[in-house]
Parts: structure tokens; sequence; C-alpha cells
């Protein structure tokens, strides 16, 4: 187990991408990965043991042993910028983080190095490994997991970082899948579709990009690693996953995305001047605009020259200027002056630095700063103290002198608070150290003890603006005595920021200028002045057939056989030459002058142009451009033909010929141009050629003549007039030759290509529609040549279903991805495509990935137009029928239980009627044993009459319909006496290529009976109802006349002798007749009711505004919200027009209103408001009053559903019968409508609904 989880810990570190190394407190290296031959170049046998201290630089080797020595350094955590020797004695640039652990009570350093790769490591020393390994991980930045082989894998350890990232404890993680660290399912899903694939693939995970979820509930970006932990026995017993937190990474990279366009605009328009320079000191470029402004020299001016023929020769050695020789670390500073272009010299400061460009040639990068004022100010300085306070003061770059002890005695105030922000008040118990940059506070203490050794001394750091932000400053100091002979220190700094930034976008553009470099159409050859092959490009690689591992840099230009000699001799005179030349790669092969993968003969036209110094003779490189005119040249050896030849086409030929003199005025022209243009020879001789062209195509005309005086021959495709002024369409060719007297002529032989353009339109109109049609269709459809090999195959479809691109099937053999086992049937289709013309037959194909697909495949013979035979397969993807299929035979016992225990009887018929099996309920239900029911009529056996038969034909119907068929209930004789009803369902199935009935047959006999129960009652029930009816509406009637009686004789006792009764009887004669008129309500009620129940209600609607109607009810029911200090709002939308009856509707409105206002409260509101939605009017009317409760909802519009509110302020009067809402939702569905309400329950008020049709 100790081994495998050895292999396991080995494998992360295989994985992790920094270069990981574990060094004892003495320097010994006890491990590293393998990164460190990739990176360093050391062997890992080498450098296990190794002193880590001698790879270091001095300076770097006292910081490392400092820390390394520190009392009780055990915990303690190293970031420091190092640069270590290579295997080749180079210093490279590191940074280094690491942490000081105990193990056994050994004190080890664990870090890395990056920028870094990873691969694997191996151990050193005699080390207790499991335990050296786990310490080592344990010590790492990443989440490492450790998780079982179960499914899925559960967590048994993980490392401190873990919890870290993820914010969840140890013991939260143990035992636990690691579902609950993605962000959700489909995430999950996404990762592990990821894994199965690159773990089938590869055997691991790597460095996949994934987004997780921290306990917080934060997400953020990271990569995700993971390997199978396998043990000796090659078994796999776990998994280790490593989850790297890349959203630092994430936004540095967002950061530094930015677009060439605006590298070029910085450069461009910066202030200063930015060069760059070759290892001659020769200018390859600068930028426009400050070279103009500040030294009125012109780009052009200066591209190429040496750098060095400008500067004063004051600082000049032997005639020449090197900056390298000012630089320190690759970086250098100097004061020099360059000659103004009206000759003035001016002071600049050159800040240069080394870097290397795609050709790994080195290059310099040099800002010219113009120091004129600070040089002018410095002279100033030394005649005066009054001006060198004003300015210092007034300067643009800070100024600063500090004592002995480094604490400044000076300052320019001022242009501090310019540059960064600061008031005198704000540096007040401030040190310089206090606003720089914490990264940059060792090397600005080491610089300063380092110029105080030297006497003078430059360093770049950054400083903090008081709004937070840094910026670049490049300081200059300088160690001087003041006149008491006290040691001074000067401090210049300068805002470098630009220049930082211009630096950074210079490198960026490298890679761009790469780019077009490789991705120019022309082929392009880099050459030494020897002729040796330093570099070529991609075009140039398809050209003469090699890739980039067969590139022959051995290869040299003058020790070709296929140049010219002539060439070669022209070219050391140093001119630009031009020709063409043919390449015979049968010759070059054979002479092994390359390897390339041509073969035959080719020619090219051919530009070689020598690249020369400005202070030295011949050049130094030189560069071939390349253009492949093979077809162009075969085109010319068609037209040289013998005089007698060409004399017998031009009279003969349907091309029209012209001869053009050197103003390309027609000379000559056969009889052709009256056949195909109406004109005579006489009518165009003299004529010049672009009085006949379409003046649309002038510019590409004139582009032809140009090319034909060059290069001797060019073509075109243009229009041409007709006498009678229509255009046609011809292809025109154009040659330059001198006739006998050595005059320039030129041939023009234009042939009339109109058919062509019509047929290509169409040809291309066709084949875009065919294209988009095969490339978007769902099959796989592919062309076969004789030999069975792919010809074309839609790719987009192959890519999609089998994982294969176009360029890995093109030209392979079909057989070689179908599986062996159905080479047979193959062979079978293809002679029967020679029979036939067709084939079908199914294959199973290999997946990319190695899986085999089930393919239908229609195979299909033709003849292209030459007369070669091919093959067009169509194929389409049934994997998944045929697993079903699978699935079915493997059901198929199931099934058969199935059928046997169903509770209903089941038969199956052929499509004749006749019984082929059945199960033991049909015998049950038949009262027959199973050999007397099989082969019998279903027809028969069940008794039925000719007009209940389509039960069992309608199946067959059905389904050519394409509709399922639906069970049907029948009754049907038993014997002489006994009936039974059946639900019986008969549908069609298909089994093995034929048709059968499958007939379900279920006893209702007993349900049917139950039903024949429920609908007498029902019946019963339905004539109680009308009875009902019938005397509510009867005792109303009867009621009416006396209730008449009462109230007309109240009202003619109170009219005739209320003089005559007292205050208490009149009270009681207007109690009698009140009471009468709510009898009257509930009797209008009642009949109301009774009449729109039965049907009787008669409704004459007209079309009117409903809007108008709610604001008149409003407005009669005014006074009622007045007495109860009730607010009514009204929202209401404008032409409400619908088909409504008034009266109805208006006793619709009155009951809402009225029970809105009874059951509210005093000093509450009543909103209505109505508006159109769909094809609806909807009306509102919403209150703040009591509510209902859910079961109080069902009732209120049913007949007498009054709810009675008792306590709690709601006592409500109990008068009235319950049948308001009853008859408002009766009127409302017979205008086509719904009435309906809300309400959150008691005290939460009520809202109720009801709609109309829109007129």
């Amino acid at each position: 187990m100790e081994k495998t989880m050895k292999v396991g810990l080995e494998s992360i570190l295989d994985h992790i991408d920094d270069l990981i190394i574990c060094i004892s407190l003495e320097g010994e290296i006890i491990l590293a990965n393998c990164l460190i031959t990739k990176i360093l170049g050391y062997n890992k046998e080498y450098i296990t043991g190794q002193d880590f201290f001698s790879l270091l630089s001095p300076e770097d080797k006292v910081k490392v042993k400092s820390a390394f020595e520190k009392d009780n350094p055990k915990g303690q955590s190293i970031n420091l910028p190092l640069r270590i020797k290579n295997k080749e004695g180079n210093y490279k640039n590191f940074n280094f983080t690491a942490k000081i652990i105990e193990e056994n009570q050994e004190i080890l350093v664990v870090g890395t190095l990056k920028p870094t790769r990873r691969k694997g490591f191996k151990r050193a020393r005699n080390f207790d490994f499991f335990r050296l390994y786990g310490t080592t991980l344990y010590s790492l930045f990443d989440a490492i997991f450790i998780l079982n082989a179960e499914d899925p894998p559960k967590i048994i350890d993980c490392n401190p970082s873990a919890e870290e990232i993820f914010g969840y404890s140890r013991k939260e993680f143990i035992g636990r899948d690691t579902s609950f660290l993605h962000i959700n399912n489909e995430y999950l899903q996404s990762f592990q579709k990821k894994l199965y694939i690159e773990i089938e693939k590869k055997g691991y995970l790597r460095n996949y990009y994934h987004k997780m979820r921290r306990k917080s509930g934060v997400k953020f970006p990271s990569e995700h690693s993971v390997l199978p932990l396998i043990d000796q026995y090659d078994r796999r017993i776990g998994w280790i996953s490593v989850v790297r937190d890349i959203s630092e990474k994430i936004q540095i990279e967002k950061k530094f995305i930015e677009s060439e366009e605006k590298y070029r605009l910085i450069a461009e328009n910066a202030n200063l001047v930015i060069l760059i320079l070759d290892a001659d000191g020769m200018i390859k470029y600068i930028n426009k605009t400050p070279l103009k402004s500040n030294y009125k020299y012109e780009r052009e001016e200066l591209i190429g020259k040496r750098a060095s023929n400008f500067i004063h020769s004051d600082y000049l050695e032997n005639g020449t200027f090197s900056l390298i020789k000012h630089m320190k670390k690759g970086k250098g500073t100097v004061e020099v002056k360059i000659r103004h272009k009206d000759g003035h010299y001016v002071d600049v400061e050159l800040n240069s630095s080394l870097f290397l460009d795609s050709q790994n040639q080195v290059n310099q990068l040099v800002i010219v700063r113009n120091i004129t004022e600070r040089k002018e100010f410095e002279r100033e300085l030394e005649n005066s103290k009054e001006k060198y306070r004003l300015i210092t003061e007034n300067a643009n770059d800070l100024i600063a002198i500090l004592n002995e002890k480094y604490q400044h005695i000076f300052i320019n105030q001022p242009a501090y608070s310019r540059l960064l922000g600061y008031s005198k008040e704000d540096m007040d118990g401030k040190t310089r150290f206090d606003i720089i940059h914490p990264e940059d506070l060792k090397r600005a203490l080491d610089s300063l003890k380092k110029g105080a050794e030297m006497g003078e001394g430059s360093i770049e750091l950054r400083l903090k603006h008081k709004d937070g932000h840094y910026l670049w400053i490049e300081f200059m100091g300088k160690k001087y005595y003041n006149q008491n002979g006290n040691v001074r220190g000067l401090l210049v700094g300068r805002d470098i920021s630009q220049k930082k930034e211009a630096e950074s976008k210079l490198r960026e553009s490298e890679e761009k200028f790469k780019s077009i470099f490789n991705n120019s159409p022309i082929g392009i050859e880099l050459y030494g002045s020897q002729g040796n092959l330093i570099e070529v490009n991609k075009a140039d690689l398809e050209i003469f057939g090699f890739s980039e591992e067969m590139i022959p840099y051995n290869y040299n230009f003058f020790e070709d056989p296929n140049t010219p000699e002539t060439i070669k001799d022209e070219f050391m005179q140093g001119k630009t030459v031009r020709f063409q030349k043919e390449y015979d790669f049968d010759l070059i092969k054979k002479n092994s002058i390359y390897p390339t993968s041509r073969k035959g003969k080719i020619c090219h036209d051919v530009i070689v142009t020598p690249l020369r110094l400005a202070d030295k003779e011949g050049f130094s490189h030189f560069f071939a451009q390349i253009r492949d005119i093979t077809s162009q040249k075969l085109s010319e050896k068609k037209i040289e033909e013998s005089e007698q030849k060409y004399r017998l086409i031009t009279e003969n030929t349907n091309d029209l010929i012209r001869v053009l003199d050197e103003n390309f005025r027609i000379e000559f022209a056969n009889e052709a141009h009256l056949r195909f243009l109406g004109y005579t020879s006489e009518e165009l001789i003299g004529t010049r050629i672009l009085n006949l062209i379409h003046p649309e195509e002038y510019p590409e005309t004139r582009s032809l003549m140009k090319k034909v005086i060059k290069y001797g021959e060019a073509f075109r495709e243009g229009r041409i007039k007709h006498k009678n002024g229509s255009w046609i369409w011809f292809r025109i060719n154009g040659k330059r030759f001198e006739d006998k007297k050595g005059n320039q002529k030129y041939l023009f032989v234009t042939h009339n290509i109109s058919e062509r353009k019509e047929t290509e339109q169409r040809l291309i109109d066709s084949e875009e529609k065919y294209r988009l049609i095969t490339e978007n269709a769902n099959d796989l459809i592919c062309v076969l040549n004789e030999k069975l090999r792919y010809e074309y195959v839609n790719e987009a479809t192959h890519k999609k279903v089998l994982g294969y691109s176009k360029e890995e099937l093109i030209g392979n053999l079909a057989s070689k991805f179908v599986h062996k086992e159905d080479f047979k049937k193959i062979t079978k289709a293809i002679v029967q495509t020679y029979k036939t013309g067709q084939a079908k037959y199914e294959e199973r194909y290999r997946h990319k990935e190695g899986y085999w697909l089930w393919l239908d495949v229609k195979l299909t013979q033709y003849k292209e137009i030459e007369g070669m035979k091919k093959f067009l397969a169509i194929k389409r993807d049934i994997s998944e029928r045929k697993h079903s299929e699978y699935l079915l035979k493997k059901s198929e016992k199931k099934y058969r239980h199935l059928f046997e225990k169903s509770p209903n009887s089941i038969m199956i018929l052929n499509t004749q009627g006749f019984i082929l099996d059945c199960n033991s309920v049909t015998e049950e239900i038949l009262g027959l044993k199973k050999e007397e029911i099989i082969g019998k009529s279903c027809v028969d056996l069940l008794n039925l009459s000719p007009e209940k038969q389509f039960v069992l034909t309608e199946p067959n119907k059905a389904i050519a319909r394409g509709v399922l068929s639906e069970s049907k209930e029948i009754e049907i004789n038993m014997g002489e006496n006994e009936k039974i009803w059946i639900n019986l369902l008969a549908s069609l199935v298909k089994l093995e290529n034929s048709h059968f009935v499958q007939v379900i047959v279920q006893d209702i006999t007993e349900k049917k009976n139950f039903e024949d129960l429920i609908y007498r009652q029902y019946q019963e029930l339905s004539e109680l109802s009308k009875v009902k009816s019938e005397l509510l509406r009867r005792t109303s009637h009867e009621l009416k006349t006396p209730l008449i009686s009462i109230k007309g004789f109240s009202e003619l006792l109170l009219t005739l002798h209320s003089d005559r009764l007292d205050d208490d009887t009149i009270l009681i004669v207007k109690e009698i007749k009140q009471g009468c008129e709510r009898l009257e309500l509930l009797i209008h009620d009642i009949l109301t009711a009774s009449s729109l129940e039965s049907g009787r209600e008669k409704f004459d609607p007209q079309a009117d505004d409903l809007g108008f109607l709610i604001k008149f009810c409003a407005q009669e029911l005014k006074m009622i919200f007045k007495m109860r200090k009730q607010e009514i709002r009204l929202d209401l939308e404008e032409n409400l027009i619908t088909h409504f009856e008034k009266e109805k509707i208006y006793d619709v409105l009155n009951n809402l209103l009225t029970n809105a206002s009874k059951f509210s409260p005093s000093h509450s509101q009543i909103y209505v408001k109505s508006e159109k939605k769909d094809d609806m009017i909807v009306t509102l009317i919403e209150d703040e009053g009591i509510g209902f409760l859910p079961s109080e909802k069902e009732k209120i519009f049913k007949q007498f559903g009054k709810i009675e509110r008792y306590g709690k302020g709601w006592n409500i009067a109990s008068e009235g019968t319950g049948l308001g809402l009853y008859i408002a939702k009766k009127i409302v569905e017979l205008h086509n409508g719904k009435i309906w309400m809300d309400s959150n329950g008691r005290n939460q008020g009520s809202t109720f609904y009801f709609s109309l049709p829109i007129l």
C-alpha cells in the first residue's frame, strides 16, 4: 500500500504546473520534479544531492542563506526573487515561494520556482520517501484530495490547502463524495463526462478548466487534474484529485489582453521616442510622431541607419557607440548628445533593455528622453543656490537629497505634489519607504547601499500615489560631499510609467509581427549572406513539401543546382533579382539537397532581395519571395505554336484574336470579331482596347495591361461591347512579344464564355443548395471510389456522430473503420450494386474513441461524367434501435410473466381475427379451456353481433390514419339468459415483421350496474329539484298578493291617519312597511334564481360602454359609502365596449359594490378597476373587509350560500337569502363571461372579478 500511495503522490507532482523542489537547511537538494530538466537543463539524477546555493547568483546566495539561518525558522514562509544558473551557465529569473517545515525532527524547505511546466520527480538520498512525498504535497498551495475507488468515490484525505481554498474543515471533507464542491448538477455532470472521456483516452485528466464552489457559496474558477491510484498489481484502488484556484490568474490575464492597435497608438503617440535596434546597432523601428515633433526627422530617414551615426563624437569609441557596455542585467541608462536635423545637438537620456525577437536574435529596446531641461538645470545648479531652489521646486522630476543615514534633508515638494499628489502636510512624518511598493522595498534598500559604495546608481521602482495607484519612477543617484565634507546623496526621479507600458506593448507586438510573417500567402525564405537558410514561413513549407521538423537548415541557396548561375552572379553584385525557376523534386531527392514530400516538376516566380547594413559593404542577409506559376507556364506552352498553325487558328478559331501596338491600339483583328461582336476588321483597326471594355471594368483592364507589360502575360474575365450595344462575357488572355523589328507588341486572345458564365452561376446555385443539404443532413453521407477509399464526407455529421474530421477519413479505406465480422455483408452488398445498382445492410463502425456504433447503410453505385464508378453511401446511426431490440429480447420473459399474471383477459389474434394465444383470465371469462380457445374466431367466441365487430377491425384502420384506437364498452351474450358488459381494447402490434391484433378484455358488468344505479338516483334527484324550484316559484307568487295588501294598507294608514297616530304606532307601521319591502326583495331573488335555473329568463343584450355603467352604479351608491365613511376609487380603461343587458349587469355591479361596503369597516377603501385582457374585459372590486376562509370560498356562489359571521366586531345583519352572488354568477355566465373571487383569509379583504367578452 505504501508503494502504491507513493506512486500516486509522484503522479500528483507530475501534474503540478510548478517546478517543485525540496532542500535541506544546509542547501542539499533532496528532490525536484522533471521540470528541472526542461527549465534549467539539469538531469534529475545529477541535480539530486547537489548544493542549491551553488546554483544561485552571489547576491541571492546571501539572501537565501539568511532566510534559512533564522532562529526557529519552522513554519515560516519564503518569497524571494532569485537568479538561478542553468546548465549552460546563464542565469534565469525565478520567484521562489516556499515553506520551512519539520518532518521527523529534520527541517526541510519545500517550495516552487515559477514560471513552470510539470513532469514528475525522482528521489534523492536515503529519505523515507512516502513521508517526504506526503510532506511535500501537504505543503503545496494546490488543494489535494485522495479518494477511494467506490462509486461515487469518497474523500479519504486532503491537504491543508484544500481547507483554505474551499473553506471546509478536514472533518467535513472526509467520507463525502465531491458533488458538494461543484456549482450544481449540470456542472457536475459536465465534469464527470469530461473526466470519463479523458480517463478512457489518456488515463488521466489534466488542467481541466472548471468552476467550483466554496463553503461560503462563492464560485471560483479552477484547473482540475485527476489521476487514478494504481497498486503494484495494476488495480485501481482510488483517485487523486488536484484543484488549483486560478481566480487571481484569470484576473491578471484579463488585464493583459489588449489589441495591437492600442499598442500602436500608444507607441506612435507617446511623448518619448521609442527605438528598436538590432545586435549591430541598426535602427529597425522608431515611432513617428515624437521623432518628427522633437527632432524633425522623418521615420524613413532613420530606418536602417546605424544609431551611433546620430550621437556626438565625444561619446564614441573608435567611431562607434555601444549601449550594451552601459547595461547591467540586460538594462541600462546613459546620457548622450544626439544630432537634431538642423545640426545642433540635444541632451538625451537613453534607457535601454535587451530582448530576443522571434528568431532568437538579440534586439535592444531604447527609450529616448529629452533631458535638455534637466541638463540646463544641473548646470544652473552649480551656479546659483537660489536658481537651484527655483528650478528644483518647478522641475517635473522628483529631486531629493539624503544624508549619510538615508534621511531626507531636502525634497522639491511641488514636484511631489504634482506627480504623486502629496502635500507637505501629507509627507510630514513619512519617509520614502512609506510610499514604496512592498515588493520593491528590499531592492530600494539594496540600491541605496550599493549607490553609497559605488558613488552612483539607478533603480526603477513603484511609488504609491495619494489616490492609491502606483507609478513607475526611475531614480538616478549620485554621491557627493558638501562644503563641510559630509556625505550627501542626490536622487533625481522621473515618471517612466509610459515607458514601462510602451516596453510591454512592444513585447506583445513581437508575436503579432511573427504571425504576419507566418501567415503570408507568398512563400518567404530568409538567408544569411553566404546563402545558408535561416527561416521559412508556412506558405513556403507548403510550396516545397516539408513540415517544420523537415526544414533543411543545411540547405544553401548558392549550392542549389536549380539556381541559375547568371542569377547567382547578378545577386552577388548586390542586385535585387527576379527570375522564373523550375524545381525538379525528383532531382532534389536524388541529390539529397533537402527532404521533401513533393515529386515531379513545378515552376516558381522568385524575387530575391539583399538586406544591407548602412556601415558595411555587401549585405548581411537576403530574403526570397516565391510564387508558384506552374499553371501559368503550362498556359504559355499551349500558346507557343508555329506561325502556320497560328494563322490557321487565327482565321478559323471562334476566339477573338487581336494584336495591339505599344499604345494598346488595335493593329490586327480576326474575322471572329464580325461573327461575335458585329465589327469588321477595318472598324477596329486603330481603336483603343478600352473603348470596347465595360466602364465598370476599366481599373481591372488597366491592371491587366500593366501586368502584361511587367510580367509578359496576364489574363482576366470581363465584358466586351457588341456593336448593337449589348455586353458579352469573354476570357481575355494578354501576352507581350516582340515583332521581327524588335517592336513591343501585345497579343490578346479572347474567348466567349457567356454560356459558361450562365452554367457556372446555375452550377454555383445548385452546388450551394446541395452542399447545404448534404452538410446539414443528420445522416452520414460519403462518396467512395472503386477501391472503396473515401473521396467525400459531410464533415459536420461525421465529426458529430463518429468523431472523425474530414482529413482523418479522406483517402482511407472504408473497411479500416468497419468491424471485421461485417466484411462479408459489405462484400455481398457491393456485388448486389453491380446487379441492381443499390444495396442495404447494417454494419458496426468504430467511433474515434474506440467504441462501436451500429449503422444502417444504403449503398448506391453510379458513374461520374468521366465514366469512373463511384459508390454513394448514406448511413444512419441505429445504435439505439439495436440496443432497444436487445432489451426487447431480454424483456420477453418478463412480458410473458405479465401476460399470464394480468387481471385482464389478453388475446393475441392474427389479422384474420383468429386467436393465436391467450392468458388464464380469458379461460375464466369465456368458461373454456385454452385448447378450446386457440384457433377459434374471436368474433364467434365473444358472440359479437355484426354492428359490434368493428372493435376488432378498427385498429388496422386507426393505424392507417395515424391515430391510436380507443377502448370500447360493449354488452355480449354469454349464454341463453346471461349477458355481461366488457371493456375491449384492440391494438395493432408488430412482432418480427408480422402484424397482430392484441385484444385486452375487462369484465365491467359490476361497474355498469353501479352506473345504472347512480343514473336512476340522479334522475330522481333531478325531479325533486324541479319540484323544489316549482314550489318556491309558486309559493313566492302566492305570497306576493297578501304582501301587496299589507304594504298598500300600511302606506294608506300613514298617508290618511298619521296625524291621529302616536309616534310609537307610526314607528310600528313603518317597520311593517320596511318588512314588506325586504320580503319583496327576497321574493324577487327567489323568482329570479328560479327563472335563471330553469332557463326561462330572457335577455336582450346591446352593445354599450361597460365603463359608463360602472360609473353610474358607483354614483348611485355614493351616499351609502359616505354614510359608512368609505372611499371608492375607480381605475377604468377607455371604450370598454361589449354586449350586455344593462339591467342585469347593473344588478351584478350593485350586488358586488353593496357587499363590498357592507362587509368593510368605516374609513376603508374600495377599489374598482376594469381593463382589457386578451379578448375579455375584466372588472375587479377590491375591499379591505372581513375576507373569506378557504372553506367559505366554496359556498358563496351557490344557492343560499350565505356566510354568517359573529364576534370580533363583525356582527353582520342576517337579512337576505344568500342568492345574490348565485344570481350574479348565472347572469355573468349567460353573457358568456366568468365570475370568481380571491381572498388571503379572515381580515385580509376580498377581491371579486367578473369578465365579459370584448365586442
